[in-house]
């Protein structure tokens, strides 16, 4: 420890001094001279897109080699402290991690245990992308308590999902962001996960959060969080009005990952200063304000401060915006806010493309202007081979260097990119310790004490507490214990030091001393009410107040309910007359003195009864009655038309009673009437005449129907109708299902011949007469019966008919053999193939369109072992394909054969016979067209051979 605080020392009297003139000029022992290129030399290209530093200054980094099969393939890479390559870590430096075709780790994270996490995009094998988040021990080897693998892959949608930042809550739940689409039509997309990889489902909707707020592209590239937990996206999106252009955006969300409601369209606000063409790459939340960092397409390079509602900080920068034009492309990649109240921007400037590009580091001052004292000007560029070099990240070594990691490619040399590390000097060293306490408790009743706790880092000589409104005022105790009498809110401060040098931390308003809170003032509301009203009763705050206790006497006045400065009343329906209403204030140093009361009288309101009655009344008849379900003594029940008063009031009896007969049409309603308060009583009726109903029209409905078929009949729906009855005639023509002004007819499969339907409607003035009938043709159905063998010899050929009726049509199924002949007839031949079961049916379509289903005929296909099985059955024809003459050629001349050629449909088009002892015939083809056709040659009705031909 003492030579590291030595080293301190004389770093310090160095930048003191010549040093301080070096800050933003290349380290010269780093790499060489300040510079580090370096390639894998298996792969084509190499890219670095993030980095840390350790405490012992070596370096970290996270990025991609591109093999020679263009698989991009994600590394971890440690480098010493003087730019080396670090040997010890994974396979010579390197760390490959590979969970798809291509891995692309943009983030790296080290935790405070020393963990690595990093995150990215992953491309699956398909064509399918996905976020990733990794954790890695220190040394590298997979965390597999990390999501059970070491690894979480997204599984947001079969879209693509990339991600391109990452952050850490302070609970340490891991933040992703970036898109979900397709590169030209994209959302922005948020995820989260808990701290050990799995994803946090309470986040968003099941972990996810999509935002949608343009058709074309949105992209989230950097994350933070602000003290209030909500969480901030920084990217940009693309956008048609006033014209086709991405421009820099913010988004919003609240702690449960929803977008924050009334923040710019769906939580993503465009502010209204990034008007033309601009991408946000990188932010940092500086004390909730959030600096961001990016391009405009014009080539200028910008950093901008806005507050957590989108709104630029007009004292920063420009207007708002600090720009940098140094070349005619600049552009910042990543921000860092530094110990030193300064903010570093790394990225690239130069020629517009292809033209050559340098790596950039500028550093802004807190008010976002350029620090001249950085280099001379406030930046700049290092040129590292001869082509394009670009800054991807940058980070702060623990003695204040600044450290770029990226690309350099080399086009004119070695044709391919590296990674590139560059270091600067700098005029800030960070503090190698932090002062740090605690107080317990920190809110204390006067007189009361707090205990404090010094949680300081570092090796500490001494000691300085001043505490506002304590006692003591000062201590040099490490852990003092400090009294205070008079109430109020105090600061504390903690000056530590090493003997060589000091800092200080200041909490402001970090303590509070309360005392017993004062009397309320008397509550305000109102001091004359009904039973039937709910009010609220309120008070003004006091002092040392944390919560309200309110009383309503006698309590079995009502219920009082609250513990803030509100109370709500809710009056007994039980009890009327004289109540009070009081509060006291209570706190942490106990509870203050009663209020002055309220008094106030709840008066008798009315309860709540029905009006009842079906409003309608017959022509000729005395009208329609009301009729109150209920009623309370002591209230009068006045009855109102269309809110106009009829002039009926009737007293209430304690039981229901009749207002009487009505016939002015309209809605009546009932009012009730105490002494003092009133209530509307429920129910409206609509009072109307109506008149018996007339004969309905003439059923609709086919009239031409299929024994066993359900058809649908109905009449147009009549007003002022209580019921619709429906008849059939005759009876046993079907099954009537009736549904008020539509009926359904379940027709009988027995019943053929004519039918007719009727219907007469009912209401309370009478029925009507019966309608005119709907006349309907009921049809008979087929009902086909199959006739042919039911055991047959396997590889034969049978038949099987139907009565043929004529205009009828028959489709034929069967299994366990094929139809050959006699397709769509009644009548078909069948060939039988193995033993076993085959079945028969035929579906039959008569001339009236019903269709009827036969019963299945089984058959038996035997094996049928005999002379048949050994008869030879080789058979030769040619030429094949064939246009007029078909040559055949047989083995066996013992028995007649006979020839069946049929087209694809199986209808027989030619046959012809083999006389017994004849081996070769030839057979003229008859006309026939151009096509497939099969050959069948049988003998004794069994099949011996089948062929196909081509007829030309």
């Amino acid at each position: 420890m003492k030579v590291k605080y030595i080293l301190l020392i004389v770093s310090l009297l160095l930048l003191s001094g010549e040093a301080f003139t070096q800050a933003g000029t290349l380290d010269p022992s780093f790499g060489t001279d300040g510079i580090v290129v370096y390639n894998s030399g298996t792969q084509v290209h190499d890219n670095s897109f993030d980095v840390h530093v350790y405490d012992d200054n070596s370096i970290i980094i996270v990025g991609s080699h591109m093999d020679f099969s263009y698989n991009s393939i994600g590394v971890i890479q440690k480098f010493l402290s003087d730019g080396s390559v670090d040997n010890t870590w994974g396979t010579n430096g390197v760390l490959e991690i590979q969970y798809g075709e291509d891995t692309f780790p943009y983030n790296i994270t080290i935790l405070e245990d020393g963990k690595i996490l990093v995150a990215g995009s992953v491309y699956i094998a398909g064509g399918n992308s996905e976020m990733f988040a990794a954790r890695f021990l220190a040394n590298g080897t997979p965390d597999v308590s990390f999501n059970g693998t070491g690894v979480w892959i997204g599984q947001y949608a079969s879209s693509e999902e990339l991600g391109f930042a990452m952050t850490l809550q302070p609970d340490g739940k891991i933040l992703l962001g970036g898109q979900e689409g397709s590169a030209t039509m994209s959302n922005l997309l948020f995820a989260r996960l808990n701290s050990n990889g799995t994803l946090d489902t309470s986040f968003g909707t099941n972990g996810y959060t999509s935002i949608d707020t343009n058709p074309q592209t949105e992209t989230v590239k950097s994350l933070g969080i602000l003290s209030t937990g909500e969480i901030i996206g920084i990217g940009y999106v693309h956008v048609s009005d006033p014209y086709f252009t991405e421009l820099f955006m913010m988004a919003k969300l609240d702690v449960n990952g929803m977008p924050v409601s009334g923040f710019g369209n769906n939580g993503v606000f465009i502010p209204s200063e990034f008007n033309s063409t601009s991408f946000g790459r990188s932010c940092v939340i500086v004390n909730d304000n959030i600096i961001a960092t990016g391009n405009f397409q014009s080539g200028s390079m910008f950093v901008t401060k806005l507050n957590s509602l989108g709104t630029l900080d007009p004292t920063f920068g420009n207007s708002g915006i600090a720009y940098l034009n140094i070349n005619v492309v600049n552009s910042g990649n990543q921000l860092f806010f530094g110990g030193d109240n300064k903010y570093y921007v790394c990225g690239t400037s130069g020629d517009a493309s292809p033209g050559p590009r340098e790596f950039l580091l500028a550093r802004f001052d807190i008010n976002g202007n350029l620090d001249a004292s950085f280099n001379g000007v406030g930046y700049v560029t290092t040129s590292i081979r001869t082509n394009w070099d670009d800054a991807n990240a940058l980070a702060m070594a623990s003695d204040g260097k600044i450290i770029l990691t990226g690309f350099s490619s080399g086009y004119d040399s070695s044709g391919d990119n590296d990674i590139a590390l560059t270091r600067y000097l700098n005029d800030y060293v960070p503090p190698i310790f932090e002062p740090d306490f605690e107080a317990s408790p920190t809110t204390i009743c006067e007189g009361g004490q707090v205990d404090y706790t010094n949680l300081s880092q570092g090796t500490i000589t001494s000691y300085t507490w001043t505490f506002e409104g304590g006692t003591p005022a000062t201590s040099t105790e490490e852990n003092p214990i400090v009294s205070y009498s008079s109430t109020g809110i105090y600061t504390t401060k903690l000056v530590i030091s090493d003997g060589t040098q000091s800092d200080s931390l200041t909490r402001n308003d970090y303590i509070q001393v309360d005392a017993m809170p004062s009397q309320p003032d008397t509550p305000v509301g109102p001091d004359f009410m009904c039973q039937n009203e709910i009010v609220e009763y309120t008070t003004f705050p006091v002092t040392y107040a944390n919560s309200y206790d309110w009383v309503v006497d006698p309590a079995n006045a009502g219920n009082l309910t609250g513990t803030d400065t509100i109370a709500i009343f809710e009056p007994s329906t039980e009890y009327t007359g004289d109540y009070s209403i009081k509060v006291r204030a209570e706190g942490v140093c106990g509870n203050g003195v009663w209020s002055d009361e309220l008094f106030a009288t709840l008066n008798f309101a009315p309860a709540v009864y029905n009006l009842i009655g079906d409003g309608e009344y017959c022509e000729g008849t005395d009208g329609a009655e009301l009729i109150m379900d209920g009623s309370q003594e002591g209230v009068d029940y006045e009855l109102y038309i269309d809110d106009v008063t009829t002039g009926v009031i009737v007293a209430g009896t304690g039981n229901s009673f009749s207002f009487g007969m009505f016939t002015d049409e309209g809605i009546y309603s009932v009012i009730g009437y105490a002494s003092v308060c009133t209530e509307s009583m429920i129910g409206n009726v609509w009072v109307h005449q109506i008149y018996a109903p007339e004969q309905p029209e003439t059923p609709i409905g086919p009239d031409v129907v299929c024994a066993s078929d359900s058809t649908e009949y109905y009449i147009n729906p009549i007003s002022d109708i209580d019921d619709y009855t429906w008849y059939l005639a005759p009876n046993n023509a079907g099954i009537i299902i009736p549904d008020n002004n539509n009926v359904i007819i379940a027709w009988d499969n027995a019943f053929n011949g004519i039918a007719a339907i009727t219907v007469s409607v009912i209401n309370n003035c009478g029925d009507s007469p019966i309608s005119d009938p709907l006349t309907i043709t009921v049809n008979a159905m087929p009902a086909p019966v199959i006739s042919g063998p039911n055991t047959v010899c396997d590889n034969t050929v049978a038949s099987y008919e139907i009565t043929e009726i004529t205009g009828s049509s028959w489709i034929w199924e069967v299994t366990g053999g094929s139809i050959i002949a006699g397709a769509g007839t009644n009548m078909i031949d069948v060939s039988w193939s193995e033993p076993g079961t085959g079945q028969v049916i035929v579906t039959e379509t008569n001339a009236e369109g019903c269709t009827g289903v036969s019963e299945p005929v089984i058959v038996t296909i035997d094996d049928c072992i005999g002379l048949d099985e050994v008869i030879a059955n080789n058979l030769n024809i040619y030429p094949n394909p064939i246009k007029d003459i078909l040559f055949i050629n047989r083995s066996n001349t013992e028995v007649s054969g006979n020839i069946c050629i049929l087209n694809s449909l199986g209808v027989v088009v030619q046959k012809e016979q083999i006389p017994y002892g004849v081996s070769d015939i030839s057979i003229k083809i008859e006309d026939s067209a151009s096509g497939i056709y099969f050959l069948i040659y049988t003998e004794s009705n069994k099949i011996i051979s089948s062929k196909t031909l081509m007829i030309y």
